[in-house]
């Protein structure tokens, strides 16, 4: 494997990003990580990248040998959480789906990276006509879900038949060849049928490049250049989930239609969100001082944030009752209103405008907890 080359479009050569000095990394599934991982940016499409060295490649093997789901949760997967209601993440992402782009009635479904099935449980709820597939690199709990016909595992060559709508959610940026990869989904694709791509968007988001395993780090136009060269058209782009990329694209006749995204001349762009990271680090320690210091939210930025930090962070806080009472990081995992410090400072591990919001709810309902906003971005 060459790691001097683009993930992406291959043509270009990589420039490291140095700005990860002193960091340390966490994965997908919310555990410390002491490899931080090299990024890179290709100098032809502008493609934000690991470089799939040694190192990297043997940490994400053992990362998915003891990969755990939603581990907090008990295997249910995350909230989003609103004002007054919070709804499962499938639940969420596919209600604001099918209000821009329609869902017929009846079909077959294969979701890619299943995991326990959650989104096949909610779609399969959804559209009780549909035939539910899935496919995992291995074979988990998906086929104990209602419905499930066949949960498909290891290589995607072992995938059956063709599909009326193919779903990825937060997988291709796991990928090592996301181009050849999508060519592979595109022949199961039936000539009619619709694939869903959901990705996260580290510029609204910078959190997200900490993540060890994720070897990609997408933006708009190399999302689109990636479904490009794999045959595919988007007709849909949008954030349905914050902090997200989504697409919905088709399949086109010419699979090497792509051109190449832009020449870069300087990465600025990610250099920021780097230098952010290191904002919030030191804004976080500083801060930890002011009485006993938890951080708010078990998540990937508030698991990053809490190894960073070390010692001082004696406590989490969790607005999802299933995480509430257990321990994260050998660390208490308190409601809010259940703290048992009278002096406590809760760091709100989220980019800084979502931060904002979500501290305009905390401060009215829980007024006696000192609640800190990261620096904006």
């Amino acid at each position: 494997m060459n790691t001097d080359k683009c993930i992406l479009c291959g043509l270009g050569n990589l420039t490291d990003i140095e700005f990860s000095d002193g960091l340390t990394g966490v994965t997908s599934d919310c555990k410390p990580w002491t490899y931080f991982g090299c990024h890179a940016l290709c100098s032809t499409c502008g493609h934000v990248q690991k470089r799939l060295n040694k190192r990297l490649l043997k940490d994400i093997e053992t990362i998915y040998s003891n990969y755990e789901l939603y581990s907090l949760s008990n295997g249910n997967e995350q909230l989003i959480f609103h004002q007054t209601i919070n709804k499962p993440r499938s639940h969420e992402l596919l209600t604001r789906l099918t209000a821009d782009f329609e869902i017929p009635p009846k079909g077959r479904l294969l979701d890619v990276g299943c995991g326990n099935g959650a989104l096949l449980k909610t779609f399969g709820a959804m559209y009780p006509l549909w035939s539910l597939f899935g496919f995992e690199k291995s074979n988990l709990q998906a086929k104990e879900v209602t419905g499930v016909k066949e949960i498909y595992a290891g290589s995607l060559d072992a995938i059956e038949g063709t599909y009326d709508l193919v779903t990825m959610i937060h997988v291709l940026e796991h990928v090592f060849d996301p181009v050849v990869f999508l060519k592979k989904l595109h022949t199961i694709l039936k000539p009619t049928g619709i694939l869903l791509v959901q990705v996260p968007f580290f510029k609204k988001n910078p959190f997200d490049l900490t993540v060890v395993d994720h070897c990609s780090h997408f933006q708009p136009d190399t999302l689109a250049y990636t479904l490009n060269a794999a045959g595919f058209k988007t007709v849909l782009q949008k954030s349905w989930i914050a902090k997200e990329l989504g697409v919905v694209a088709v399949k086109t006749d010419n699979n090497n239609s792509a051109t190449v995204v832009k020449h870069v001349k300087d990465s600025s762009f990610v250099k920021q969100s780097f230098l952010w990271l290191h904002t919030v680090l030191r804004h976080a320690m500083e801060t930890s001082h002011l009485g006993t210091f938890g951080i708010c939210g078990t998540a990937i930025a508030g698991t990053w944030l809490a190894n960073m930090i070390g010692a001082q962070v004696r406590f989490f806080i969790d607005e999802d009752p299933l995480k509430q009472g257990q321990e994260h990081m050998k660390l208490p995992v308190f409601k809010p209103d259940c703290l048992p410090y009278k002096d406590a400072v809760v760091y709100l591990a989220f980019p800084a405008e979502d931060a904002k919001k979500i501290y305009k709810k905390l401060a009215l309902t829980y007024p006696l907890i000192n609640f800190i906003v990261p620096p904006n971005s």
